[in-house]
């Protein structure tokens, strides 16, 4: 920007090596996902796990306290955590038939 405005002749970031952050996240393919399904039956916590991820899109911070409380009237409803403080976003999703089916119990008070 200060280049097209002419406050200075040289680019003083010019010289800075771009940092490599890595290739990202491996996506599963289908066969890790049909071997995901083989090894965790259906009505386990991890099949849960595995539908609420890939139907809601939720981070998995916020996957981990997703409980029955959050599921109501055939939706389920939560304020994803690195949202809450800045702009109090609530999320409603339609919950799926597995998620309606099978539930993971609300964690204890501590």
């Amino acid at each position: 920007m200060g280049r097209r405005q002419c406050c200075c002749s040289v680019n003083p970031a010019l010289r800075i090596k771009r940092l490599y952050s890595g290739d990202g996240f491996h996506s599963w393919t289908v066969e890790e996902f049909e071997t995901y399904k083989k090894r965790h039956p259906s009505g386990t916590k991890a099949r849960l796990a595995l539908y609420l991820a890939m139907f809601t899109g939720l981070r998995r911070e916020d996957l981990a306290i997703v409980c029955r409380q959050h599921v109501k009237s055939g939706w389920l409803t939560i304020r994803p955590g690195k949202t809450e403080k800045r702009t109090g976003v609530v999320v409603e999703l339609p919950s799926c038939q597995y998620c309606k089916t099978r539930s993971t119990p609300a964690r204890p008070a501590r």
